[in-house]
């Protein structure tokens, strides 16, 4: 819709914003982080929960559940349970910090607009993008560590 008002619609549970002149003309929109509409969003709580356990299962989980059998002590079922418990303490500040975007299709830097300001929502980005090196750094350490162990053997 392209008329001169903004106009919010609900679509099933999602909300749509139907962007008009009065916020496309505003020199605060920016077209890469405007609301997507709610036909472009096609995830399913299967998806959200497929990438959970995806992100879940991975080098860094495998070598905790060694180091809390190995060194710690605990069963493998003991294990288990621990690294579940976290993954699911973890999922909960998650699925919040998501509600915002897959309920009015916002993106994360739009949502912290309105805590932190324009210019001011560019601190937690910044954070968000500095610990997202560091896991990567993590994950590339850890298979880098276990490539050597095993040619080694």
């Amino acid at each position: 819709m392209t008329g001169s008002r903004t106009q919010m619609v609900d679509r099933e549970g999602l909300i749509e914003l139907n962007v008009g002149e009065d916020v496309r003309n505003s020199p605060r929109f920016n077209k890469d982080i405007a609301p997507t509409q709610a036909s472009e969003r096609t995830w399913s709580k299967w998806n959200i929960a497929a990438l959970w356990v995806g992100m879940s299962i991975c080098v860094p989980t495998y070598t905790l559940g060694g180091v809390l059998t190995a060194y710690f002590g605990l069963s493998v079922g003991e294990a288990l349970f621990a690294i579940l418990l976290a993954n699911v303490i973890v999922l909960i500040p998650l699925t919040l910090n998501a509600f915002p975007g897959t309920k009015f299709g916002i993106p994360f830097p739009a949502v912290l607009r309105s805590s932190f300001g324009i210019l001011g929502s560019n601190v937690p980005c910044l954070v968000r993008a500095l610990v997202g090196c560091g896991w990567f750094g993590i994950q590339t350490m850890f298979v880098v560590w276990l490539s050597i162990c095993c040619c080694r053997s």
